[in-house]
Order: C-alpha cells, then sequence, then structure tokens
C-alpha cells in the first residue's frame, strides 16, 4: 500500500477526486478547486489533500476512502520524520558551536595544569640546535616526555633531552612525534581493551609516565616478597599500635637538590652519579637511594613484628 500511495502522491499536484454534488459548498470551503476539464473537485498542494480527505466529503478518483486514509497517515508520517531529522541537525549544530575550539581547549588544559611560559634562555639554547619555538610547544602533546603539570613546554624538553627520551635530530625529523603518536594509540588501544589491571599500585613506570626510558619511581616499595611479612596480620591476630614520623624532604649529598616526595617532581635530582630518580620509603616516606623501607622503618618493622609475635603468644 505504500508504494501505491507513494506513487500517486508522485504523480500530483493537482489530484482530482470524486465527490457527491450536494457536498460541493463543503469541498470548496475544505480547500477543492474546480477542475473545467475533468468536471471534478481538486487538491492542488497537500495541505488541500489533507484537508478535502479529512472532512470526508471528497477522495481521490478512483480509490475508496481506506486509501485516502493511507494518504494522510503516509503524508503525515514523511513530514514527521522529515521535521525529526531536520531538528538533530538544528540540535547538532548548536552543539558544535556551544563546543570550545581545540585551542581553547588547549589554553584550558595549560591553565588547569598550571603550565608556565618557557624560559627565554632555553628557548635560545633550542634554536642553537635548530628547533624554533613552534616545536618546542608541539613538544607539549608528547605523552612520552612524562608529566606536564607545573613545568614548561621548554623544561619539559630539555628534561627529555637530558634523559635521552628525545633528540634534537628526533626532534627536527619527525621520529619524536611519531613515538608520541604511536604510543598514545597504543595507551589508548589498551584502556579500550580492558586488560589485567591488578599489581600495577607497586610500581609507577613507563606506562604512567609516558615511556621514560625503562626508568621508574617505585613509591610503594615494601622492602619484602611475601605478604606475609608485612605488619598487616590476619584479622584474628593482635595490632601492635604505631605512630609514624613522616619525613618527606632529603638533601642530595652530590648535587645539593632538596628531594620532596610530596611533590611532582621532587624524586629527580641533577646528579650525574647512578640513576637521577630517587625512591621513596612506602612507610614514612623519605627520599632514598635504594628501594625498600628506610632503615629506622625496616628496624621499627621488625620490633613491631616481634611485639606482635609476643602479645599473640601470650593470648
Amino acid at each position: 500500500m505504500e508504494g501505491i500511495v507513494k506513487s500517486f502522491l508522485d504523480q500530483g499536484p493537482p489530484w482530482v477526486g470524486d465527490s457527491a454534488f450536494g457536498d460541493k459548498a463543503d469541498v470548496k470551503k475544505a480547500g477543492g478547486r474546480w477542475d473545467g476539464a475533468s468536471k471534478k473537485w481538486k487538491a492542488i498542494d497537500e495541505p488541500s489533500l489533507i484537508a478535502l480527505i479529512s472532512d470526508g466529503k471528497w477522495r481521490p478518483a478512483g480509490h475508496d476512502s481506506t486509501f485516502a486514509g493511507e494518504v494522510v497517515r503516509y503524508i503525515r508520517r514523511r513530514d514527521q520524520a522529515a521535521e525529526l531529522a531536520e531538528q538533530k541537525k538544528r540540535d547538532a549544530t548548536a552543539r558544535k558551536s556551544k563546543e570550545p575550539t581545540q585551542v581553547q581547549k588547549n589554553c584550558t588544559a595549560r591553565s588547569d595544569l598550571m603550565i608556565p611560559p618557557d624560559e627565554p634562555h632555553l628557548l635560545a639554547e633550542a634554536l642553537k640546535h635548530g628547533v624554533d619555538q613552534a616545536l618546542v610547544t608541539s613538544t607539549g602533546a608528547f605523552g612520552h616526555l612524562g608529566p606536564r603539570g607545573g613545568i614548561s613546554d621548554a623544561s619539559r624538553l630539555f628534561r627529555g633531552i637530558r634523559f635521552g627520551i628525545v633528540t634534537w635530530e628526533t626532534l627536527k625529523n619527525g621520529e619524536a612525534a611519531r613515538v608520541g603518536q604511536d604510543q598514545a594509540a597504543t595507551k589508548k588501544s589498551s584502556a579500550t581493551g580492558g586488560g589485567d589491571r591488578r599489581g600495577r599500585g607497586v610500581k609507577r613506570g613507563a606506562g604512567s609516565m609516558g615511556g621514560t626510558s625503562g626508568i621508574f619511581v617505585q613509591i610503594m616499595s615494601t622492602g619484602v616478597s611475601n605478604t606475609n611479612d608485612l605488619p598487616h596480620p590476619a584479622k584474628h591476630r593482635k595490632r601492635v599500635k604505631d605512630a609514624v614520623t613522616y619525613r618527606y624532604k632529603v638533601t642530595c649529598d652530590n648535587c645539593n637538590t632538596t628531594l620532596d616526595s610530596r611533590e611532582q617532581f621532587g624524586l629527580e635530582c641533577t646528579c650525574v652519579e647512578g640513576s637521577s630518580y630517587w625512591y621513596a620509603c612506602s612507610r614514612c616516606f623519605m627520599p632514598k637511594r635504594e628501594a625498600g623501607h628506610c632503615g629506622p622503618c625496616a628496624e621499627r618493622l621488625e620490633e613491631i613484628k616481634q611485639e606482635e609475635e609476643a602479645l599473640n603468644s601470650n593470648s
């Protein structure tokens, strides 16, 4: 039926119809126009066609009232679908006009991350290697250069140069940008793949720092290989209350850099001997060169273990 109705509508306007002689006044009032050639009343457009059929005194020539009703329903369904599609287009246009531009998004991100302006002396040094300010700014999108917050694009780039993550040559030939794009795609794929993320709270390494050539900061180092050795016995065992004195800061003996485990870059120093990354005791958070607990915490944990064993043996 729908195909027949569509074919009927495609043939007009006008559409000639049948009506009783006595209904001519009602047909004319509903929008009908007299067709002298066929001696019948006709509809000259779709609104008048709907009005004539809805009035019930007129129907398309050669068709019954059922067909006439289908014509009206078809037109209304078609118009509603067209209006819905148009409304969706208007809504999409309105949403797009409200969305911030990429420049606005970048400005907001830099403000939220408190990224300071590039240092002039670093820009001058980069220019000596053939890297202008525009290229320095573009490195802000390189995820493998590590965290962005609180550090300028120039300082972040020089840190990547110092750690061997990028070189001046890879910056100029575009290889560094390709590496950043590949790692971003891999990270996105891993995030959508829903892989097993268990056990990642112990190390913060290349996966979470954008790939810093295998260097990692072990923030939650426990210094033990078996969880049964931790000062967290089973629920039925008695616990020893313990107050921890937190020691967040130390000074590097080689370069006099102050290390602070509470700060974002607080475990990095410019020391040329050994790794420039430090660790943090997971009990008192004191920065230290080696993984594991610091000496005082290791001694105290051993004392706690002995005290708990004594408590449980007497209970």
